[in-house]
């Protein structure tokens, strides 16, 4: 027999059928090229990651340009006044 009785990740054809054993050594073949080749996205240059500076982000959320009692604004100090804090979309959840 002029055919290979190992497979060259170790298994030994023994009880396998002609079909099973081609289609072994053949899957062994292709799991071998695909480990030792490099992935297409290796030859794209990474995107660099963009680093948020933490002080700057806090001032998004920051009430600070609100004054409650500021004598220029025209509410009445009676009536109940609602501040909201609305969330960048860069941070909202998808």
């Amino acid at each position: 027999m002029s055919e290979k009785l190992m497979c060259v990740c170790g298994k030994k054809r023994e009880q396998l059928n002609i079909t099973n054993w081609k289609r072994h050594l053949d899957n062994c073949k292709a799991r071998k090229i695909k480990i030792s080749s490099r992935p297409i996205s290796f030859f794209f240059p990474k995107p660099k990651k963009v680093r948020m500076n933490l002080l700057n982000t806090e001032s998004n959320y920051c009430c600070s340009n609100v004054i409650p009692n500021d004598p220029s604004s025209n509410v009445n100090s009676d009536e109940p006044v609602e501040y909201s804090m609305s969330t960048p979309s860069y941070f909202k959840e998808t």
